[in-house]
């Protein structure tokens, strides 16, 4: 871990952090204890933000994607 902090200086994340099984806010959880890093967020994860902010049709998309992904509990 100590080798990991001193060899990356700042980490990106390219998207897509929800949508491909459970965990995602455990994923972010570990981020914010990271240090320097930043997203590009994507689709997906655009996705997950317009259901959060209420789009229904944003909201059936993240339902069906959840459900043949198995990740209906996020």
């Amino acid at each position: 871990n100590v080798i990991q902090r001193l060899s990356i200086d700042q980490l990106h994340i390219l998207g897509d952090i929800y949508d491909r099984g459970p965990g995602a806010h455990i994923i972010m959880d570990t981020l914010c204890d990271y240090g320097k890093w930043d997203i590009q967020w994507g689709n997906h994860d655009a996705l997950w933000m317009g259901a959060a902010a209420g789009n229904d049709a944003c909201i059936a998309n993240v339902l069906r994607l959840s459900l043949r992904y198995g990740n209906l509990a996020t």
